[in-house]
């Protein structure tokens, strides 16, 4: 599903430039699975949420300029019958205290 892959993209793309282990453009987009150009529109828009991203020479990595942390989430879960019953909120216990 593309909306997986674009945040598990993302994901990736931040932790190469946090962890310094991006390379060249080049290389950074083959990492990331991408084309250069589609890897510079990913960048181009974590850029218009005012993140500064540059090349840097001397760590031949791209890194992130001022002070920001990026958390990627899943925006959807799926989630088993037996994962239902572990997050009901307490419900199973609110009842039986209830019936008591």
């Amino acid at each position: 599903m593309k909306i997986f892959e674009t945040v598990e993209r993302f994901d990736l793309i931040y932790k190469l430039i946090s962890e310094e282990r991006t390379g060249t453009a080049n290389e950074f987009a083959h990492k990331v699975g991408l084309s250069r150009s589609q890897l510079f529109n990913y960048l181009d828009y974590l850029k218009s949420y005012d993140i500064e991203i540059h090349y840097d020479l001397n760590r031949n990595s791209y890194v992130i300029g001022n002070d920001v942390k990026i958390e990627i989430q899943q925006p959807i879960r799926i989630l088993k019958d037996n994962e239902l019953v572990s997050i009901d909120g307490g419900n199973s216990y609110f009842l039986n205290f209830l019936t008591a």
